[in-house]
């Protein structure tokens, strides 16, 4: 009987409870009547439910599988199998690339698209693809600008609750995770956890084609888009088109002329937020990028990477001279001018240059 051995299934039996019209049986304890003939006692998570599935049939509307630790009811028995896992914490379905582990296959699928790069659910709108089908339908409400969330201290809208909630610990002061090397709070654990890999180095997220890794699903999705040519965000006054929404909003600010990013110390106005944090370290005098040959240290890393050609003995490209032609002479007139001076060949970028005019050949 499977109660003598049910030390094999401590969790399934504790908590799977059958209720057969009525009458309530811990795990899969059947009459003698009731078992198939040679009928093996189950294993495996897969044999129980099979043995689950060998009692009397059900009535229309019936549920007969009960979990014991909270009462929920299923009427297929592989459903209570899935959610004994909730109280079990079995995770046997594991990621060959990672070792991360789920209870259900569908998940385990959903975490390799991370690997894969593979997004099957596209926006008809915008073509953004996504791995889910849940984040595809919440991006779509930024189409239809569907913002049902409010915030009852602000006002702000926002189209998902999930992002409401994590705004509204914004006047909470809450950030409860804190990254133990540095003290870094956050408003969600996920974005403690791409925090702590700036610390361990960790990088899971690898490109199949050029091997380059990184330590966000979202970067290798953005990565992606070198070798497949992809550029979905395009300018509506220009057409130009960028892989990246982030530069298409930089590009924006061309024809806006807006510089929406300004020095505290001097007020100066920048269309670049990058361009600001250079110019910034004028004022704190701060030289991020140090030479590892003589420690020599500078503000920009351009101006290194042109320093360490000094070490290197490379030699840096010069542009070509810009060079403007002389304007076009009257037919028939000679190449000196009526002053007999040779003509100058004016450079953009320096003192004028002479050259002397090739004499024309003559005629026999």
């Amino acid at each position: 009987m499977f109660l003598e051995k049910q030390r094999a299934f401590p969790s399934i039996l504790d908590l799977g409870v059958i209720r057969a019209r009525g009458e309530h049986r811990v795990g899969a304890v059947w009459s003698e009547s009731q078992r198939l003939p040679g009928a093996q006692e189950p294993q495996t998570w897969d044999e129980l439910g099979e043995a689950l599935h060998t009692g009397p049939s059900l009535l229309p509307g019936e549920k007969p599988f009960e979990c014991r630790a909270c009462s929920k009811v299923f009427v297929k028995s592989s459903d209570l199998l899935k959610h004994l896992r909730t109280h079990t914490g079995e995770r046997p379905y594991e990621c060959a690339q990672c070792g991360k582990a789920f209870s259900q296959t569908s998940h385990l699928t959903q975490h390799q698209r991370i690997h894969s790069g593979e997004t099957p659910y596209a926006c008809s709108a915008c073509g953004k693809a996504f791995r889910h089908s849940s984040s595809l339908v919440r991006h779509q409400r930024i189409h239809t600008a569907e913002k049902s969330f409010h915030c009852g201290e602000c006002g702000k809208a926002f189209s998902h609750g999930s992002n409401l909630s994590q705004h509204r610990k914004i006047h909470a002061g809450g950030r409860p995770y804190a990254c133990a090397q540095c003290g870094r709070r956050f408003c969600r654990n996920s974005h403690l956890i791409q925090h702590e890999r700036t610390h361990t180095g960790e990088k899971p997220y690898a490109c199949a084609l050029c091997g380059a890794a990184f330590s966000q699903g979202s970067s290798l999705f953005k990565h992606q888009r070198v070798h497949t040519g992809e550029k979905p965000f395009s300018c509506p006054q220009c057409g130009r088109a960028f892989s990246h929404s982030s530069n298409l909003t930089q590009h924006q600010l061309l024809h806006t002329g807006e510089r929406p990013f300004r020095c505290g110390d001097c007020g100066k106005a920048f269309a670049k937020g990058a361009v600001l944090l250079s110019h910034q370290r004028i004022h704190t005098g701060e030289k991020p990028f140090v030479c590892t040959h003589c420690g020599r240290a500078f503000r920009e890393r351009p101006a290194l990477f042109h320093h360490q050609r000094i070490h290197t003995g490379e030699k840096a490209m010069r542009r070509p001279r810009a060079v403007s032609c002389p304007p076009a002479r009257p037919p028939g007139e000679s190449s000196e001018g009526a002053s007999g001076k040779d003509d100058k060949i004016t450079s953009a970028t320096g003192p004028a240059t002479v050259l002397k005019a090739a004499p024309k050949p003559t005629k026999a």
